[in-house]
């Protein structure tokens, strides 16, 4: 008997929207068969990663819904046939729609980052500043600017995820930018501490641990936990047992 094609982390992140768009565009699972011409049950099976999701069912799917052109190619290039089966690299400039996607299907999620403060917690002006260290271009910087602030807007929603930060002791010395700049976040950092469902944790100097880099565990619902790696240029997707079970240890020991 052959082996159960896998399902890659883009196909799973592509049917937990699928899912959320079917029920923002008032459709039941049956409306969604009918209209296809396939089985209730294939639709279930899709939107629960219990099947692979192929490119031409998120193509008609997407479709469907309506979902506008820009964000259709987004979710498409995520299940493309030649995405591989555990585990991809996406460049930097994609990384506000592979985050978002990644977020906002999250019902907890830890993130870490030895060197700065996490992208999420950042103000404007901090990121403008981290960005022109790093030489990044105006428009590059805008980008991540934009994705930074989307990625925090999720904490703010109605139902927002549990969320554990921990901030190195070194990224809250480390000056990014001139005093007002910092004074600036360190309020904005105040605030967010004020958050039900924020717990915000410093990690003293002497126990800080920069071997892990910067990186968030995801958990949901709809989901097995996912491991987002960040550097400068890329972002790594990893759901591997190995990978996720080193960072579940690095967090919770």
């Amino acid at each position: 008997m052959a082996d159960p094609v896998p399902i890659t982390i883009g196909q799973r992140l592509v049917a937990a929207e699928l899912r959320h768009r079917r029920h923002a565009a008032g459709y039941t699972v049956h409306d969604v068969a009918l209209m296809m011409d396939i089985s209730p049950s294939k639709i279930s099976r899709l939107e629960h990663s219990r099947r692979p999701l192929h490119f031409v069912d998120a193509a008609g799917l997407l479709a469907l819904y309506r979902v506008t052109s820009s964000e259709r190619e987004a979710l498409l290039d995520l299940c493309r046939p030649n995405t591989p089966s555990r585990g991809w690299c996406l460049p930097t400039r994609d990384l506000s729609q592979a985050h978002r996607h990644v977020e906002s299907h999250a019902t907890r999620y830890t993130m870490f980052d030895a060197l700065t403060i996490p992208a999420p917690l950042q103000t404007p002006d901090y990121t403008r500043h981290l960005c022109a260290n790093l030489g990044h271009t105006p428009d590059d910087t805008e980008r991540r600017i934009a994705c930074a602030q989307g990625r925090a807007s999720l904490l703010s929603r109605d139902r927002p995820p549990e969320v554990t930060l921990f901030v190195s002791e070194e990224a809250l010395c480390r000056p990014i930018g001139p005093t007002p700049i910092m004074t600036a976040q360190y309020h904005h950092l105040a605030r967010l501490t004020r958050k039900r469902s924020v717990t915000f944790r410093i990690v003293p100097a002497e126990v800080s641990a920069p071997r892990l880099g910067a990186f968030a565990f995801y958990e949901s619902e709809d989901l097995p936990p996912i491991v987002v790696l960040e550097t400068p240029r890329a972002l790594s997707f990893m759901d591997t047992k190995p990978e996720v079970d080193y960072y579940a240890t690095a967090i919770r020991g």
